[in-house]
């Protein structure tokens, strides 16, 4: 079953939530060969975007996803689908045809795994949010010293009803693992230029990932 939290929260709070989270890149001017005793990850989050209504285009939903870092029993930063340009209203996305962003995060070698998702929805006078629960089965993966890893798409699905008034609302979610490695890398490369023939793609099973049944 799924969670659903109604907070009352405008705008200007979506933007503080989204403003917090940053997408942990590396320096753009990193080579690979720099790395001592920590690796590069490669992935993205993204949710669809229906331009066929001006609701179901998403804007002002954000697929958040949870890391956290197995051996040392820490929380990492949260990975995103949407965040607000920092000075102005624009939303920011690595796509053209959905909402996401690409992510090069490095990390100690170590286990790891993506552990939870959420699905926020901002409203004027109040938000929505939708996780698993429980929660999902956590994606685990290993990091190597030296290592630079594409690890898989995370993609947000969004299901739509329609109010009173006949305006189209979230009504649930899910996410799914998925293989893209050409369209992705293909985003990293416009910042990262010198990954190129340096990637493993080792992507995570593809799958929906949700509450075990």
């Amino acid at each position: 079953m799924q969670r659903r939290i109604f907070i009352a929260l405008g705008l200007a709070g979506l933007a503080a939530l989204s403003g917090c989270e940053t997408t942990g890149s590396i320096d753009r001017h990193a080579a690979p060969e720099t790395l001592k005793g920590a690796g590069w990850v490669l992935f993205s989050v993204t949710h669809e975007r229906d331009m066929t209504a001006i609701a179901r285009r998403a804007g002002n939903v954000t697929l958040f996803v949870d890391m956290r870092d197995l051996d040392r029993q820490q929380d990492l930063q949260r990975a995103f689908s949407t965040q607000l340009a920092t000075l102005s209203p624009v939303i920011e996305s690595s796509f053209d045809d959905l909402w996401g962003r690409v992510f090069v995060r490095e990390l100690p070698p170590g286990r790891y795994a993506f552990t939870q998702w959420t699905v926020f929805q901002n409203y004027v006078y109040f938000t929505r949010s939708y996780s698993p629960q429980p929660a999902p089965p956590p994606l685990t993966f290993e990091v190597q010293a030296g290592s630079v890893t594409y690890l898989g798409n995370l993609h947000g699905h969004l299901n739509w009803t329609r109010n009173a008034l006949g305006v189209d609302m979230l009504s649930s979610a899910e996410v799914t693992v998925r293989h893209e490695a050409d369209r992705d890398l293909a985003a990293i490369f416009k910042s990262y230029p010198q990954l190129r023939g340096k990637v493993d793609v080792k992507p995570l099973p593809a799958m929906r990932w949700a509450s075990p049944d």
